[in-house]
Parts: C-alpha cells; sequence; structure tokens
C-alpha cells in the first residue's frame, strides 16, 4: 500500500498531465495550417498523406489558367471525397461577359472548410496536357479531434535561372527545368531598339514594349 504523501503526488501529477493536455490541444481552434504545396506539369497521382480529423480547404492555380481539368482528393480505398471537376468546368465556361477566378489566372478551390474524417489521402491533379504547369495548395483549417496539429509545410523557393540570349545565337528558346515563381529582370545592350516577347508552346506570355525592360516581373 502506497504511503498518503506518495498517493498525493501521484494524484497532483495525473491532474497536471490533465490540465496540460487540455492546454496544448488544438481541438475546435481555428489554424488555417498551409501542411502541403504542390507544383507539378502535367497529371499527377500523390503518395499517401495521413491527416487527421479535421476541416480542410483545397485549392490551386494553373499555367495556361484552364489546363487543369480536375483537382481531387482521394482516401485511401481510392474514392473521391472531393473533386472539383464539375464545378472548373462551370467556371471556365461562364456566362458571357461574366469574368471568373479561374478565367483570369487560373485559381480555383476544391474544399472549402470541409470536414473530413482522420485517414490517407492521395492528391490527385488531372489536367489537359503535358505542357500544363499548377500548383495546389493544402489547408488544416481546423482540427476536430485530439490529434496533434499538422506541421506547417517550409515555404519551396525555385531555383535562379540564369540565361543569356544574344544577336550571335539563332537560337532564342530557352527551358525552365522546374515550375515556380521567378523573378525575371531584362538587361539589354544599349546598340538599338529592342522588342521581345515570352513565349510557350507558340503562346505568347508577355510582350517586352520596344524600348522599355520589363523588371520584377512574376512568372510560373
Amino acid at each position: 500500500m502506497l504511503a498518503r504523501g506518495v498517493r498525493r503526488a501521484l494524484g497532483c501529477c495525473a491532474v497536471l498531465v490533465l490540465l496540460t493536455g487540455c492546454q496544448d490541444s488544438a481541438q475546435g481552434k481555428q489554424l488555417d495550417i498551409n501542411y502541403a504545396t504542390t507544383t507539378g506539369v502535367g497529371s499527377m497521382t500523390g503518395g499517401p498523406l495521413k491527416l487527421p480529423h479535421g476541416r480542410y480547404t483545397v485549392f490551386s492555380s494553373s499555367d495556361p489558367p484552364e489546363c487543369v481539368q480536375s483537382v481531387a482528393l482521394l482516401n485511401q480505398a481510392g474514392t473521391a471525397v472531393a473533386d472539383d471537376a464539375s464545378q472548373r468546368a462551370a467556371l471556365l465556361h461562364p456566362p458571357a461577359g461574366v469574368l471568373t477566378a479561374v478565367a483570369q489566372q487560373g485559381t480555383t478551390p476544391t474544399l472549402v472548410q470541409q470536414e473530413l474524417p482522420s485517414g490517407s489521402y492521395h492528391l490527385k491533379v488531372t489536367t489537359s496536357g503535358a505542357g500544363c504547369a499548377w500548383e495546389v495548395q493544402q489547408i488544416l483549417n481546423y482540427i476536430l479531434s485530439s490529434d496533434p496539429p499538422l506541421k506547417p509545410v517550409a515555404a519551396v523557393v525555385a531555383p535562379p535561372l540564369d540565361i543569356t540570349l544574344g544577336n550571335l545565337n539563332p537560337d532564342l528558346h530557352f527551358h525552365v527545368d522546374k515550375a515556380g515563381i521567378y523573378h525575371v529582370r531584362w538587361s539589354i545592350t544599349p546598340c538599338d531598339r529592342y522588342s521581345g516577347s515570352l513565349v510557350r508552346d507558340g503562346v505568347r506570355w508577355v510582350a517586352v514594349p520596344r524600348g522599355l525592360p520589363l523588371r520584377n516581373a512574376c512568372f510560373r
């Protein structure tokens, strides 16, 4: 039989553990944690990611804006718990004269604070072509269980892009190996007036006005 002092100490420790657990619990608190940011080119199905019971928001952007056909979240059985294909199709073909976020910049939500049970999930992105660049962000808004919250993802920095094109080189093409956000600075030798543009697969991205360099422009 334990002495009275030992029993009292153990009881205090148990109460302290319970109080500490209540104080550290994130259950029911607004978190808005960006736990995953995925970029890719073309269609892709990601690996499993274990999620706690909670409310989630998933949204994406793409370049060109209409090249992503659907963003879906699959459970462990391979069933889509969310799929924005029909919503995305409606947003891409709005009534005449109506501009949507998808049509302007390729951004659309797949989930908006939707409750998901705990389990493993796969991100699936379907595109219209192999050259479609996209980014998907996954947000944990609220955790609805006693599980610890997910950790925020570290910001991914695109690698530096150093390209030199000159009049002596007839090939004016260059390749971006990794999708990302880039700072583009134009440095022009002051020998003549010039004009230029960025073109991908025959489609012009941004035209540079004649005689004016383009600085600090962001491209995906």
